[in-house]
């Protein structure tokens, strides 16, 4: 009685999705709607226009997949890390060579940071520093993560 003064309907959608091409009409009745539906578009779609007319609840989802096209990676740096021959057992001595080679119009770098890590067991000698700090571009030598990460900031690198 209920649902004949106020016009009960059962559940039902008709939903519209179309492209610049193509044209889709699916009908989602209640003894359909827990049927998965899905219309697939082609690549060089531009717009997708859906509309959607019923009672009732309805769930739509949206996918849209893509790749991108990955660059070759040109580093800016190339750094070269030579062990000195070891004086003792306990003693590891780093060389570290850092070129800016970027392939660009620029000749020079803004600010950055090497970070090196060392082999577990070891941490930096802060009496090394002095040597570090001697090049001209070096500005400041920290370290971090109880001394086993030497931070070497250049103000600068240029190209040679």
């Amino acid at each position: 009685m209920f649902a004949q003064k106020f016009g009960y309907n059962a559940d039902g959608w008709v939903l519209s999705i179309s492209n610049e091409i193509r044209f889709n009409k699916l009908v989602l009745r209640h003894d359909t709607k827990l049927i998965s539906q899905s219309v697939g578009f082609s690549s060089d779609t531009r717009y997708v226009e859906i509309q959607a007319k019923g009672t009732g609840a309805v769930l739509i989802q949206i996918s849209h997949q893509y790749d991108l096209e990955e660059k070759e990676a040109n580093p800016s740096y190339r750094i070269q890390t030579t062990i000195k021959p070891r004086t003792s057992s306990s003693k590891l001595e780093l060389n570290v060579c850092v070129d800016f080679v970027e392939k660009s119009k620029l000749k020079k770098s803004g600010m950055a940071i090497l970070e090196v890590s060392l082999p577990s067991g070891y941490i930096s000698d802060k009496s090394s520093y002095k040597q570090i700090l001697d090049i001209e571009r070096v500005r400041f030598v920290d370290t971090k993560n109880e001394k086993t990460v030497v931070m070497v900031y250049f103000e600068k690198s240029d190209q040679e």
